[in-house]
């Protein structure tokens, strides 16, 4: 019998995800669960500095990121605005559900509650990809040879 399929292929010395959470332990847990590289950050200041210089492909961001920060929330849109067709994931332990649609209304495009089950992560960014690259497709148009995105 052969292993699970693969929904995309995404071995690539060249993509990598970004993670901001203060836990360290999660971007290594979303690296293993993705089986590709993230880039980490823990502090929601320095990550705002950097992050529109990197070519990711994919976000995972933390709502509380310490006090006087700002939140995970606060962070969504501009990571939107920079970047629109990267998926953007937002996870948090806190059980307050408002917080899901805070964070779909911010911008994200999904939304897991830790602790993570790297499963569900998995397929939740997969299907996250699936849904970009067809919105992508989408926009498409087509004369002849010529193809205008």
């Amino acid at each position: 019998m052969k292993g699970p399929r693969k929904i995309l292929h995404l071995s690539s010395v060249n993509r990598f995800t970004v993670t901001l959470d203060d836990d360290p332990l999660i971007p290594k847990y979303i690296e293993n669960a993705l089986e590709m590289p993230s880039h980490s950050f823990n502090d929601a200041e320095c990550f705002l500095r950097k992050f529109r210089q990197l070519r990711p492909v994919g976000f995972f961001v933390d709502i509380h990121l310490g006090a006087g920060l700002p939140t995970g929330i606060e962070i969504v849109p501009k990571i939107k605005l920079a970047f629109p067709l990267v998926p953007l994931i937002v996870m948090t332990s806190d059980l307050n559900e408002m917080l899901l649609a805070d964070a779909l209304q911010a911008g994200a495009d999904d939304f897991i509650k830790k602790p993570v089950v790297a499963s569900e992560l998995k397929a939740r960014f997969n299907a996250r990809l699936i849904a970009i690259r067809k919105q992508v497709q989408n926009k498409v148009v087509r004369f002849g040879d010529i193809a205008l995105y």
